[in-house]
């Protein structure tokens, strides 16, 4: 579905697509702890993201389906080990302020930001 460069203009799954650009979006930049919620934001984008967008393993066949582009896969496969890496090092406990404090986070803010620039192109400008 899609070649590289190709974008798909109708998703299955729209609104996912939607919660993943902010997502990603979020890493981006530092946020908020999630009010009234006993999980963190940090740990809310790692779910959505690595399991549920395939981040795991192949970004790719959520083309069509949630993702627009090849680029828009590619950007999420970026994400796995930085993603990966603070798990590890925080564990899936900790608070978004120690998340956010760990020397793995620079690096997946980093990629976040070109996760970013890979949405944005994929987006039509209004």
């Amino acid at each position: 579905m899609g070649g590289l460069g190709q974008t798909i203009t109708s998703l299955r799954y729209p609104s996912m697509h939607a919660e993943i650009v902010l997502a990603v979006d979020d890493l981006a930049k530092p946020f908020e702890p999630v009010t009234g919620s006993s999980r963190s934001r940090f740990l809310e984008i790692y779910l959505l993201l690595y399991e549920e967008a395939s981040v795991s393993g192949d970004p790719r066949f959520g083309v069509g389906w949630f993702l627009k582009t090849t680029s828009e896969a590619q950007a999420l496969a970026t994400l796995r080990n930085p993603l990966q890496a603070v798990i590890d090092d925080g564990g899936p406990h900790a608070t978004d302020a120690v998340y956010q404090g760990l020397r793995s986070w620079r690096p997946l803010v980093d990629a976040a930001r070109s996760a970013v620039r890979a949405f944005e192109d994929s987006t039509p400008s209004n």
